[in-house]
């Protein structure tokens, strides 16, 4: 068995009884069995059931705040619960600040699942939160106008920002 055996109870009048078992981290299996022996001597038969253990993956809480002004910089920590017996890593990638963000002041504990970092915010340029949207084609298009991407194309044949004067 690969768990451990608490709350055992048996009453010896009835027969009945009990016990609980806490099982390690999964993926695994494991035999619980019970087995007992009459006032004469007599083994009774072994009862024993298969135990499939899963493995549950651990739950992340971000802390921290939800808005920030331009320039400013926020600190977020995180915690992690798993009732398993596990040490942790970070993902490729993570933690981040996301588009608009720089992360800094990083730290990880790869025991606990712990950490803490910092965000450096800054706003979006116009090409940058243009980029994270796709253009389409519209009705409103000047016949023999090329798609420019972010970009408008102007009457002359070059690219640039949409003249604002129309």
């Amino acid at each position: 068995m690969n768990g451990t055996i608490s709350n055992e109870a048996f009453d010896s009048a009835s027969g009945a009884g009990s016990f609980d078992c806490t099982f390690p981290d999964g993926d695994a299996t494991s035999d619980v069995a019970i087995q007992l022996e009459d006032s004469d001597g007599a083994d009774s038969n072994l009862a024993s059931k298969t135990v499939s253990i899963a493995n549950v993956a651990p739950t992340v809480t971000l802390v921290g705040p939800t808005a920030a002004n331009e320039g400013e910089t926020k600190s977020y920590s995180y915690t992690v619960v798993d009732p398993g017996v596990d040490t942790f890593r970070l993902l490729t990638g993570y933690p981040t600040c996301g588009l608009n963000g720089t992360i800094s002041n990083e730290v990880f504990d790869s025991a606990s699942g712990a950490g803490s970092f910092d965000c450096t915010f800054r706003m979006a340029t116009p090409h940058r939160m243009l980029r994270s949207s796709s253009k389409t084609r519209t009705e409103r298009q000047q016949p023999g106008q090329q798609d420019c991407d972010h970009r408008q194309c102007r009457s002359d044949g070059n690219t640039g920002w949409p003249d604002r004067r129309q």
